[in-house]
């Protein structure tokens, strides 16, 4: 009798310690979550303020799409995630336009190689990583 009840409080501290482990670590990937979370609404933003940028300079959307490698209607979420966020948040020009961060420059020129040693190919976009 003396070892089922002993076994008996093993199994229920084993139990709780697990319980207590599982709810700490539930927490500790909660928290990785929302620290990745908020780092990729960052990356977001930026591409979303590259794209209004492209189409700032006088970009079609079909064009924005064919430089950032990407679809028109791709191209066109992200201009308009731009301008709603700089809307909620204020920073938009008098059309209503996003004001483009001047930290963050995209290059609206892509070198094509002409088969001379000095020139570059264009960057892969996304679609080149994944």
């Amino acid at each position: 009798m003396k070892r089922y009840v002993a076994a008996w409080v093993a199994i229920d501290e084993c139990q709780s310690k697990r319980d207590r482990d599982v709810e700490s670590y539930e927490q500790q990937i909660q928290q990785v979550r929302t620290r990745a979370d908020e780092e990729l609404a960052g990356y977001r933003a930026e591409q979303a303020a590259a794209a209004v940028a492209l189409r700032e300079e006088g970009q079609s959307d079909d064009d924005v799409a064919e430089l950032l490698e990407i679809t028109p209607r791709q191209a066109r979420q992200l201009i308009a995630a731009a301008r709603s966020a700089d809307h909620e948040s204020g920073s938009s020009d008098r059309r209503g336009h996003p004001v483009p961060d001047k930290e963050f420059t995209v290059r609206t020129t892509v070198e094509r190689s002409s088969g001379s040693p000095g020139d570059t190919e264009p960057t892969p976009g996304p679609s080149a990583t994944h």
